[in-house]
């Protein structure tokens, strides 16, 4: 039986938490920023696992990009690298699925 993953967002509010179930594609920047590395590899295993369409910002810090490419390569579908060349954004295709 496959597994499904549901991803629940819990938003901060005046009155408590209020739990919130998100279907849009997830987007997450620098998603390790306050974490240790043994915690930031479960948050990118947990959400490469899940069935979700999830774009992820990481620094190189927070994941390496030869080390994220060999490791996830057969759960994404492409990888980019994003630069900041003259005061403009470019992204370099690092890998794509065929």
């Amino acid at each position: 039986m496959p597994h499904h993953h549901q991803t629940i967002i819990v938003k901060k509010s005046k009155n408590g938490m209020k739990v919130i179930d998100f279907k849009e594609p997830f987007i997450i920047d620098t998603p390790g920023r306050s974490l240790s590395p043994k915690n930031m590899e479960r948050v990118f295993d947990h959400l490469f696992d899940s069935n979700r369409q999830v774009i992820l910002l990481p620094e190189a810090s927070e994941l390496d990009p030869d080390v994220g490419d060999d490791r996830y390569a057969p759960k994404i579908a492409a990888s980019y690298e994003l630069n900041n060349v003259d005061s403009r954004s470019n992204a370099t295709e690092r890998f794509r699925r065929t």
